[in-house]
């Protein structure tokens, strides 16, 4: 893991085509971070450039609305690959396995 420590930005869509932004920290296997309305948590496994996170997902402003809509707290199962200083998931969430997301991060900075 120790290569995917840092700063990441993520960029995420939902299969309804409705967008969000923020940044996560990789440290060890955790994953912390947020926009400005969610903060999300997790426990990550990256084997052989194959990432897997089970994400917590938690409305800290209740002005914001999530990609999904006027939730205060859903779980996201997500998967996919790291190529270098990128990675791309896809995944749903738990409590509605209809309702998909695709995430894209970029490392800015190592730590």
């Amino acid at each position: 893991m120790e290569n995917y420590e840092g700063l990441w930005t993520v960029f995420f869509q939902s299969n309804f085509q409705t967008i969000g932004s923020g940044v996560v920290v990789f440290v060890k296997n955790r994953m912390l971070g947020g926009d400005a309305s969610y903060y999300y948590t997790a426990d990550v496994m990256i084997e052989e450039k194959k990432i897997q996170a089970d994400i917590k997902v938690v409305r800290f402003n209740k002005a914001g609305m999530a990609i999904f809509g006027n939730l205060d707290l859903f779980n996201l199962k997500v998967a996919g690959d790291v190529t270098g200083n990128e990675f791309a998931l896809h995944g749903y969430m738990v409590e509605a396995p209809n309702m998909k997301i695709t995430v894209k991060g970029k490392k800015i900075i190592g730590i």
